[in-house]
């Protein structure tokens, strides 16, 4: 809902300034990633092997630690915080949600640059 310079946007004004701000953010992080040749727009498929409800109840009786298992999820990033040397994340596909630890010092400097 619009009302003279005002966007309704999840039950907050956002003024139209603030609005052009957030498109130039975004605007700019798309050519950041254009330029290290990383378009998201150019990669419309993923290897897929499992979804969360699945690999949730596969590992429900490992606890805490690594597995050595590789899994290749897709859906959607709900949440991100990023904390120093270590980050998590909410990913969504179909089946439900299922949390993300990563670590620096296992994924390596790049990739973990990449993500955050």
């Amino acid at each position: 809902m619009e009302e003279k310079g005002h966007t309704q946007a999840q039950g907050e004004a956002v003024s139209q300034k603030e609005y052009s701000e957030l498109l130039q953010i975004r605007r700019d992080k798309l050519a950041a990633l254009r330029a290290e040749g990383a378009d998201p727009f150019t990669r419309t498929s993923y290897p897929v092997t499992d979804h969360a409800a699945a690999i949730k109840e596969r590992f429900a009786d490992v606890g805490e630690g690594e597995t050595g298992k590789i899994v290749a999820v897709a859906g959607r990033l709900m949440s991100k915080r990023i904390m120093g040397k270590a980050s998590f994340a909410e990913l969504r596909d179909g089946s439900g949600d299922i949390q993300i630890y990563l670590r620096r010092e296992v994924v390596g400097e790049e990739p973990y640059a990449a993500y955050k």
